[in-house]
């Protein structure tokens, strides 16, 4: 497992240079409140942000100080060694029961869902947090109780979905030594409070301020109803041939894997039904967890015939199955990095223009900056600003980062109390100018 860990981390690393850094928006937010937190300044929870999410801020914290690069590299760059290390632990977590191909089916098949691909890139928080609740599972299985429940403590710092998880695990351990229950549930109970009621409460948001976000940006339709789409079907019959075997080697641990897979869909959904958001990526752990039973499923097709060609038909048949469907994400995989990279190439010439124009020395007293919606956060994180000094819509004087494109213009920027001709002041072609509204000159020249 050192030397799985230690190549996940070079391969991590080395994304940072092949990807880029390119983050989607809830990260960019997570960044910027880490940035605000590390110059000591009270948080931005207005307009669209997403819900709080204690850990991501907490770990870039002292990066953040560094700079606003430091934070965005070393998050992006945590977040995909998550992703490659799930592999590698749900390899490890079938392998004793199910042996070798088993395992290699259940490592292999997350390659195989462009949108788990896509969530590594743009660093949302699901390969974290699922890589924590699998390690937690494998150190279980191990009989590391204590590393256990500091894996999943973070978890639940991450997603609340997995609190109930975290619960499990006590009641499981109360079973076994009632004291140490009792110090693992104190001990959980107060990590999480400050992490996602006190640290915003003092923040200038509120105790309730994750739950209020996640209520208020519920969309029509936004369940978790897409669960079983996130597989592809050969996988779900394979899926359905692993619980079987699971069941019948009374394989506990696998079988909680499975049961918390599918509960976590169950969850998701009733929390939809509260008002709160339901989205399909609050799922993906549980579709994650799903590919260590289809390795099992693979690994007893595969063991039903008796030692012979016929075997060894069967391993390479599955091979070819689960490596037909990884091919097949091979485009969609492609066409994502293209579009982070193009992304994070573009937010370096907006803000490369922007400084070569006078940047924040000659222009800070125009804040706030104006530009499209959808760059807002990106450009903000990048210029080490809190959320309300670059918005979509301004009041004059100001500044604008004005995308040329038609599709990013379509958003925005809008600039209102404006009468008089701008200034364009700097150009980054063939997508990004640099524009001036009357008034801003005099308080930059001040």
């Amino acid at each position: 497992m050192l030397l799985l860990t230690t190549a996940a981390a070079v391969i991590s690393a080395l994304s940072l240079i092949w990807v880029g850094e390119s983050t989607s928006r809830d990260t960019n937010n997570w960044l910027i409140w880490a940035r605000q937190l590390s110059l000591g300044h009270s948080l931005d929870f207005t307009g669209g942000v997403p819900s709080w999410k204690p850990l991501p801020v907490l770990l870039t914290l002292p990066f953040a100080r560094v700079s606003a690069a430091a934070s965005n590299a070393f998050w992006l760059w945590l977040v995909r060694f998550s992703w490659v290390m799930c592999s590698a632990m749900l390899a490890a977590i079938v392998l004793p029961q199910f042996g070798r191909l088993a395992a290699g089916v259940a490592a292999a098949l997350p390659l195989a869902l462009p949108i788990w691909f896509a969530y590594a890139l743009m660093g949302d928080s699901e390969p974290v947090a699922t890589a924590l609740a699998l390690g937690a599972l494998l150190a279980f299985q191990r009989l590391k109780p204590r590393l256990a429940f500091s894996l999943l403590i973070a978890a639940g710092l991450l997603r609340p979905e997995l609190w109930l998880l975290l619960a499990a695990s006590v009641v499981w351990q109360w079973r076994r030594d009632r004291s140490s229950a009792l110090i693992w549930f104190g001990a959980s109970s107060a990590v999480l409070i400050v992490g996602w009621s006190l640290i915003p409460q003092l923040a200038g948001g509120g105790w309730l301020q994750s739950a209020s976000r996640a209520s208020t940006r519920l969309l029509v339709g936004n369940q978790a109803d897409g669960f079983f789409t996130l597989l592809p079907m050969r996988a779900w019959l394979l899926v359905a041939v692993g619980a079987f075997a699971v069941w019948q080697r009374r394989d506990r641990f696998l079988g909680v894997l499975g049961v918390a897979s599918l509960g976590l869909a169950v969850e998701v959904e009733m929390m939809s039904w509260f008002g709160f958001s339901g989205l399909d990526r609050y799922v993906m752990p549980g579709a994650i967890g799903l590919c260590a039973i289809a390795g099992a499923g693979a690994g007893t097709l595969t063991c039903w015939p008796r030692p012979g060609w016929a075997r060894w038909t069967l391993g390479l048949a599955m091979s070819l199955i689960v490596g037909g469907l990884i091919w097949s994400a091979v485009p969609l995989d492609r066409d994502n990095v293209e579009a982070r990279r193009q992304q994070g190439q573009s937010a370096n010439r907006a803000v490369e223009a922007f400084n070569a124009a006078g940047g924040l020395k000659d222009f800070g007293n125009c804040r706030p900056l104006a530009t499209n919606g959808a760059w807002s956060v990106i450009l903000a994180r990048m210029l080490g600003l809190p959320l309300h000094d670059v918005v979509n819509n301004t009041v004059a004087p100001t500044v604008t980062l004005q995308p040329l494109n038609l599709r990013s213009r379509a958003n925005g920027p809008l600039v209102r109390g404006i009468s008089t001709r701008p200034q364009v002041v700097g150009y980054a072609r063939p997508d990004w100018a640099i524009v001036l509204y009357p008034g801003c000159e005099t308080d930059a020249a001040g």
